[in-house]
C-alpha cells in the first residue's frame, strides 16, 4: 500500500505540480483508522497527502461537503485537489506549536477554540446525520468479544445516557471529533481538520470532547463555555454537557478495546490480569495509545476511562 500511495503521490507532482519528485516526504499520525497520511514538499512549501479506502464514496463525499463548508468560514484548510477513485485529498500543510506547548490553553486560545466550534455549528447543514450516540452504539455492537464486568456496567450507564439524550438533543453541524490531533493553532487562527466522522449532531459532544481530551481544569471550562455561549451556561446545560462528558469516556474506553481486539487481534484480558498492571503512561489528551509500548497497557486504559464513566455520579456529586 506505502508503494501505491508513493507512486499516486510522484503522478500527482508531474501532472498538477510540474516536478518530478517531492524535496521531502513523512509519514504523519492518522489516528486509530486506515487511513494514511503524508506529508508531501515541494519547492519549500508542505502540502498534506490524505488516502482513504475508495469504497468509501458516500464518506468521501460527505467529508468534502463539511471541509469545504468549514474551509469557507475560515475554520478549516482548503481542498487543493480530490480524487474519488484513488480516495485521495491533498490540502496545505499548516505549521502548528506541539500540545506540549499550548497545554495549559490560555485565555485567549480556549476563546478562539470557542469560537471556532461555534462557527461549525452555525454553519450550513451537513448532508449526514451522524450522531454520537450511534456511533457509540456502534461501537459496543461492534465488541463481540466475552465482555469483563466494567464494560457491561458502563454499558448499562450508556443506555441510561442515550435513553434521556434521545429528548434532550438538537441536530446541528458537528465535528464529532474534536480532540487535540485535530485542533491547529496556526498564525492565521485555529484550522481543524480530519472531518471524516462530521455530521448533523448534538453540538454538546463537540464541547465535552476538547474539554476531556485537554483536561480542562474548571477555571478553563467556564471560560470556554461562557465564551461559546457567550454567557454562562445554565445548569441543565451543565447537565447535558457532563452526560456528554461520560459518553465520551464509553466510546473511547470500548473503542480501544475492539481496536485490541477486533482490529489488533489481540486476546482480551481478564479485570485480574488489568487490576495488576500498573497504571500507563498516557494523557488523553494526546489519545495516541499506538504510543503505548505494551498492549496490555491499552486495555488497562480503556478499563479506566469505562471506570470512570460508570464512578461519574460518586467522583463528582
Amino acid at each position: 500500500m506505502l508503494n501505491e500511495h508513493i507512486n499516486l503521490i510522484n503522478s500527482l507532482l508531474i501532472t498538477h505540480f510540474g516536478v518530478d519528485q517531492a524535496d521531502y516526504m513523512e509519514t504523519l499520525y492518522a489516528g486509530l483508522t486506515s487511513i494514511k497520511v503524508y506529508k508531501v514538499t515541494v519547492k519549500e512549501k508542505s502540502y498534506v497527502f490524505k488516502f482513504r479506502h475508495v469504497c468509501d464514496l458516500k464518506e468521501r463525499q460527505d467529508e468534502r461537503l463539511a471541509m469545504n463548508i468549514a474551509a469557507q468560514r475560515d475554520i478549516a484548510p482548503k481542498i487543493l485537489y480530490e480524487n474519488y477513485d484513488d480516495g485521495i485529498i491533498v490540502t496545505d500543510y499548516l505549521d502548528s506549536p506541539l500540545l506540549s506547548e499550548l497545554v495549559p490553553l490560555s485565555y485567549e486560545n480556549l476563546k478562539l477554540l470557542a469560537e471556532s466550534i461555534r462557527k461549525i455549528h452555525e454553519g450550513p447543514v451537513f448532508n449526514r446525520t451522524h450522531s454520537i450516540l450511534d456511533i457509540t452504539m456502534g461501537v459496543i455492537q461492534n465488541l463481540k468479544v466475552h465482555r469483563p464486568s466494567i464494560v457491561g456496567q458502563a454499558i448499562k450507564v450508556f443506555h441510561k445516557i442515550e435513553h434521556e439524550m434521545r429528548d434532550l438533543s438538537i441536530l446541528k453541524p458537528c465535528h464529532n471529533d474534536l480532540n487535540p490531533n485535530n485542533i491547529l493553532f496556526t498564525r492565521e487562527g485555529i484550522r481543524i481538520i480530519d472531518w471524516e466522522a462530521a455530521g448533523q449532531s448534538d453540538p454538546f459532544y463537540d464541547l465535552a470532547c476538547p474539554i476531556m481530551t485537554y483536561e480542562m481544569d474548571e477555571s478553563q471550562e467556564r471560560t470556554f463555555l461562557s465564551s461559546y455561549f457567550k454567557r454562562q451556561p445554565t445548569e441543565d446545560e451543565i447537565h447535558k454537557l457532563a452526560l456528554f462528558k461520560r459518553c465520551h469516556l464509553i466510546f473511547y474506553g470500548c473503542f480501544y478495546l475492539f481496536y485490541e481486539t477486533q482490529i489488533k487481534g489481540k486476546s482480551l484480558l481478564s479485570e485480574v490480569d488489568i487490576a495488576e498492571l500498573k497504571d500507563p503512561i498516557v494523557r488523553s489528551m494526546e489519545l495516541n495509545i499506538e504510543l503505548l509500548e505494551d498492549d496490555r497497557e491499552v486495555q488497562k486504559y480503556a478499563h479506566d476511562l469505562l471506570r470512570k464513566a460508570v464512578e461519574w455520579d460518586v467522583v463528582n456529586s
